[in-house]
């Protein structure tokens, strides 16, 4: 609390202190040591004026972040003895800013009791920092003066998400601008405290290398997820599961070969519900892949058992499934065999039947159909499927 005292005195007043010219003319080579006590006394008087009258109110006053403040500034007023006095009418007060304009125009303080006055000065949360002049007159015995008190208007000492600025300690902290309008404790928060409630959005950070710490952790996760989410290249042997416990044997020319499936299914629809041969493949179970390309290597046998009908041929055909057998999709055109014994069958190429595979284990399958045009009759069809048989897949995950 700041305790201001002004007095309205003439400058000439002043004058006669400095001068010791107290309110009369004293020669100090002729005059007597009575005049100099009247004129000592004088000057007293003159002193006194000076005191007369105190005025509290802040030095500084906070702007509010809503609404408005109201402060007290108070007024007392005391006689040559130092007792509370009365003026003559209520004392006016009038504020300006430092550059004149008018913040309230003159209007009477109100009483409190004897020599004791206020004013309720309004801050609004519109108001700028700035430095505001309150301006107070006081009659009495007739004699009018003026006693002045200055104040700042000021945003709180560490500023506000919604100040116009919160570049308010020594300049060091930044203006809103520059704290993308959040406060310092939400900024701190990016850096985290020792407990569960760290959460901060950082949604409008940008990646780089060379910024902020949060721009550069963005940086890596974008080269992290670049990395778990870029190209992936894998060969798989669908056939392996099935020997996994066999012996090598074969010098390359003749891979193994499962054992033989031998079915009467008569139609295309019975070879597709019945199919000869099935793998599941536990690939990828984390998320769902995209698929980019996939080079298939198919090798199998396959022959013809006649039986009573009309029969003569039989068929067979790849299908792939990649949400664990919900739906199928051809890998291969309908290859036929009449012979009554085993001959290899080879599907080699590039295809990329389906596009996704459904996150979650086994979902990447795939299947060998096969059928006879024994439609009536009991002919059967028999096949076998080559261990080297192979899937190579680009893909990305997501």
């Amino acid at each position: 609390m700041t305790h201001i005292m002004r007095d309205g005195e003439s400058s000439t007043d002043i004058d006669k202190i400095k001068n010791k010219d107290f309110g009369r003319t004293f020669d100090r080579s002729t005059d007597s040591l009575e005049a100099l006590r009247e004129a000592v006394d004088a000057g007293m008087v003159v002193l006194q004026a000076n005191t007369r009258a105190q005025i509290a109110f802040p030095s500084e006053v906070e702007i509010p972040e809503s609404g408005t403040t109201n402060y007290q500034l108070y007024l007392y007023l005391f006689n040559t003895a130092g007792e509370m006095e009365a003026p003559d009418s209520a004392p006016t007060i009038a504020i300006n800013d430092a550059a004149g304009n008018v913040e309230v125009a003159e209007t009477p303080m109100t009483l409190v009791d004897t020599g004791r006055y206020y004013y309720t000065v309004a801050i609004a949360n519109t108001e700028t920092p700035e430095s505001w002049i309150a301006q107070i007159k006081v009659i009495e015995g007739g004699n009018t003066r003026y006693y002045g008190a200055n104040f700042d208007l000021v945003h709180d000492s560490v500023g506000t998400r919604n100040d116009t600025t919160t570049d308010t300690i020594h300049g060091k902290i930044g203006t809103d601008t520059e704290m993308a309008d959040s406060s310092l404790f939400d900024i701190l928060t990016a850096v985290g405290a020792d407990n569960n409630d760290n959460t901060f959005a950082s949604t409008n950070v940008v990646s780089n290398r060379d910024g902020s710490l949060l721009e550069r952790t963005e940086y890596i996760m974008d080269d992290v997820e670049n990395i778990v989410h870029g190209v992936g290249d894998v060969i798989i042997y669908p056939v392996a599961e099935d020997i996994s416990t066999t012996e090598l044997s074969d010098d390359g020319s003749s891979p193994l070969l499962t054992a033989q499936v031998q079915q009467a299914n008569k139609t295309e629809a019975e070879g597709i519900a019945t199919p000869a041969w099935t793998e599941d493949i536990n690939f990828e179970q984390n998320g769902t892949v995209t698929l980019l390309s996939i080079y298939f290597g198919l090798y199998w046998q396959q022959q013809f058992t006649v039986g009573a009908g009309a029969g003569t041929t039989t068929y067979a055909k790849w299908q792939i499934s990649g949400d664990g057998g919900s739906t199928w999709v051809d890998v291969t055109d309908n290859v036929s065999e009449t012979a009554a014994a085993y001959n290899d069958k080879i599907r080699i190429g590039v295809s990329l039947p389906i596009t996704a595979i459904t996150a979650g284990a086994n979902q990447l399958q795939l299947r060998l159909c096969a059928w006879t045009d024994d439609a009536g009759g009991t002919s059967t069809v028999e096949t076998k499927v080559r261990s080297n048989s192979y899937l190579r897949i680009s893909y990305r995950k997501s």
